[in-house]
């Protein structure tokens, strides 16, 4: 039995702008994806619409294996942003799943680090100067 979660949603859109309520199911963008993912696009959003976290949690290789290619997004008669969608779902698992959270950006464009600060890019690398003294 699957769990129902009704703030997922908002919580996938805390750091972005998922929008999947125009998707019509159509499967166009099945037909066009060149790695033939399942569960699909259109399934996937729909667990995020229903508050099935569960389910988004099982994905977890589905959703890192898209390659953003945009042909799902190119063919869909609704211009659901499938692509932004997927990198959306790719942030909530970074936090929710593997505890991940964003070290640089605001917009999701950074660099992903740990909790405490471990694996934080910026802060887990000794400095060393460039030959010449220069930084």
């Amino acid at each position: 039995m699957a769990l129902v979660s009704p703030s997922l949603a908002a919580e996938v859109r805390a750091s972005s702008d998922f929008d999947a309520s125009a998707c019509l199911n159509c499967g166009t963008c099945t037909a066009t994806c060149p790695m033939g993912l399942d569960p699909l696009p259109r399934r996937l959003f729909r667990y995020v619409l229903l508050g099935l976290e569960d389910k988004i949690r099982e994905s977890v290789e589905t959703v890192f294996s898209c390659l953003l290619c945009r042909m799902c997004e190119a063919s869909c008669p609704a211009e659901v942003p499938i692509a932004e969608n997927v990198r959306s779902l790719r942030r909530y698992l970074n936090r929710a799943a593997f505890g991940l959270r964003e070290a640089f950006g605001e917009a999701g464009e950074g660099f992903m680090s740990t909790e405490g600060g471990r694996g934080d890019v910026a802060s887990d690398r000794p400095h060393r100067r460039a030959p010449g003294g220069q930084s």
